[in-house]
């Protein structure tokens, strides 16, 4: 009796933050199913006001998400995608339909997808943020992935775009699929053997990775920069992040 009790609590725990998270409008790192070999994890957020620029969400009652970028003018070129969802408890089954380029700078036409990213372990941080994140097939292991998640994120804040790494770069191959290529260069560039690899924000010209050594739990971090068929690695180490964090607080 205890047991169902405690069964009938958690679905409607679950039941109440989905409450919570559908019908409102999000802002979102990166479209759904836009950088889907790439995107083990998306963070949504409460937009500051609906003229913060940026990706949006919207997961209707109905079982059907939009999307659309908020940005200054119409030029900009955007990727949203629609699709449908269907909730299981804590998770999230999406299959996206269509992308539909749009802007003055691109084709408006849609793009039929059909493209199913499989099941995303939603998770509550606060009623204004939440993560989706890939499942495993594991509601233990996908719980165990938040560590990792916020340490990807505490990665981004610290070094975006635009932080330079203190180490040296990396030309790898473009004709190498994303994955071998990162692997081969963790395991020759830190010796691992047995090793996570949790992949985020990506854009048209970067990629964040974030490594994690399983034997040691020591976390390393790399940035790969797109340009024209070139690729470029960036790593930064925990030491790295921790001396960057400590001239960011000097400045502000």
């Amino acid at each position: 009796m205890k047991t169902l009790f405690t069964t009938i609590g958690l679905l409607l725990i679950s039941v109440i933050h989905a409450q919570d998270f559908i019908g409102k409008e999000w802002r979102i790192d990166n479209f759904l199913g836009e950088f889907p070999d790439v995107t083990d994890v998306y963070f949504l957020k409460t937009p500051e006001s609906k003229y913060t620029f940026g990706d949006r969400i919207l997961f209707n009652s109905d079982g059907t998400f939009s999307s659309w970028l908020v940005t200054e003018c119409g030029n900009t070129c955007s990727s949203p995608t629609i699709g449908t969802y269907q909730t299981v408890g804590k998770y999230l089954s999406i299959q996206v339909e269509k992308m539909e380029k749009r802007g003055v700078e691109c084709d408006s036409i849609p793009i039929e997808l059909n493209l199913n990213l499989g099941s995303y372990y939603l998770h509550k941080i606060s009623n204004d943020e939440y993560y989706l994140i890939k499942s495993t097939g594991n509601f233990v292991a996908d719980k165990q992935k938040l560590n990792d998640v916020a340490t990807l994120l505490r990665f981004i804040k610290i070094y975006d775009t635009r932080g330079k790494s203190p180490n040296p770069s990396f030309q790898l191959k473009s004709d190498v699929p994303k994955d071998e290529r990162i692997g081969k260069l963790v395991r020759k560039l830190f010796h691992l053997i047995s090793y996570e690899i949790l992949k985020g924000y990506p854009t048209d010209d970067s990629t964040l990775y974030l490594v994690k050594d399983l034997k040691t739990n020591i976390y390393y971090y790399l940035r790969e920069e797109y340009y024209k068929d070139k690729v470029t690695v960036y790593y930064f180490t925990e030491k790295d992040l921790k001396q960057r964090a400590k001239e960011l607080k000097k400045q502000r």
